[in-house]
């Protein structure tokens, strides 16, 4: 790391972001979470600064913040499907499932060759005693993995 703070000063944001990984591997989670803070108010469209920021926010399992994080991300990245993903899962996990399914509508969109994004819609609109539109996005799971069993399943129920 000493080698890296002689070559790089202390504005590079590469560097900055490093430190702030360093920061997390070592435990140090309110350092990191100084450092992507301050790298985010320089410029907060710093793609990789949010997403650790993300992460942080989870490692710290602080949902709430990390759903208005997730939600300010998308607004800028709006095609980022592990995003999309990520915030699908903290909404089913709190139950609001009407939430998760739009999530799920967003990374089918942007992915529609993808047979687990409709695997996950399929199960959460099954949650919602939405039964024909399950039925019908278990089939399209089928239509684009003829041998999925999970699909076969939901098919059955």
């Amino acid at each position: 790391m000493t080698l890296a703070n002689d070559r790089f000063t202390e504005s590079s944001f590469r560097f900055r972001r490093l430190l702030g990984m360093r920061y997390e591997a070592q435990g140090l989670l309110d350092e990191a979470q100084e450092v992507y803070d301050s790298i985010l108010q320089e410029d907060e469209t710093n793609l990789l600064a949010s997403k650790r920021q993300i992460a942080l926010l989870k490692t710290k399992h602080k949902e709430s913040e990390m759903v208005d994080a997730l939600t300010k991300y998308l607004d800028t990245y709006y095609d980022d499907c592990e995003a999309w993903l990520e915030l699908c899962e903290v909404y089913a996990s709190k139950h609001m499932y009407e939430q998760a399914a739009f999530c799920c509508e967003e990374m089918i969109l942007l992915q529609p060759s993808n047979h687990i994004f409709y695997l996950k819609y399929a199960e959460i609109c099954y949650t919602m005693h939405q039964f024909p539109l399950a039925l019908k996005h278990y089939c399209k799971v089928l239509d684009l993995c003829t041998d999925h069993v999970r699909a076969l399943y939901g098919l059955h129920l």
